[in-house]
């Protein structure tokens, strides 16, 4: 999916869209869910900054009225002898700026886990769901160290280990794989015992 199709939405509390999940998902890990710090332009701001410096460089304001304006064709703009001088002050006036931090969640999610996450559930610590191997299709380790101990492999895409870590119970279509069909070494030699 190409970036431009990518929209981000600004959200105040990005804590409260992980809150009732069954797994808890720590700052660390929103990016895996498409929740980053984004860059916004504070528009009104910037205008008002824009203004003051268009009123200190009157000869933006004149060439405007010729080279922005409708005054004249394309081809005629391209060797006006002021085009140079004039797209210099257009990239100057676009770097007064008023600029802040916001969260935001991308939509569609591009979901980014990696191998090594590791995600508590939230009424047993003990209790975990680990990214082993990567890909569009993740292996997911299952484990707990008490009480009753285990420890079984999963293939699961990363919108099922999303609903996963949301719900608490295995969504359909993710696969127990034995450790013999793990893609990581450490897995197939001892970690899995379903």
């Amino acid at each position: 999916m190409s970036t431009d199709q990518k929209k981000w939405i600004q959200i105040d509390d990005p804590a409260a869209i992980f809150s009732n999940w069954a797994f808890t998902i720590k700052k660390a890990h929103w990016a895996a869910f498409g929740v980053g710090l984004r860059e916004y332009t504070n528009q009104e701001k910037t205008e008002q900054l824009r203004d003051k410096w268009e009123s200190k460089n009157p000869r933006y304001t004149e060439l405007a009225k010729t080279l922005a304006g409708t005054t004249l064709k394309p081809a005629e703009k391209d060797i006006h002898p002021d085009i140079e001088e004039w797209r210099q002050l257009q990239v100057d006036r676009l770097r007064y700026k008023i600029s802040y931090l916001a969260w935001a969640y991308s939509s569609p999610v591009a979901y980014a886990f990696e191998v090594g996450d590791i995600f508590h559930l939230a009424t047993n610590e003990s209790e975990v769901l680990q990214v082993v191997a990567g890909g569009d299709v993740l292996e997911v380790k299952h484990s707990r160290r008490h009480p009753d101990r285990f420890s079984i492999g999963y293939q699961a895409t990363p919108e099922q280990l999303k609903k996963w870590l949301e719900r608490g119970d295995i969504p359909n279509g993710v696969v127990q794989i034995h450790k013999n069909q793990s893609r990581s070494e450490i897995a197939k030699f001892y970690e899995y015992t379903g």
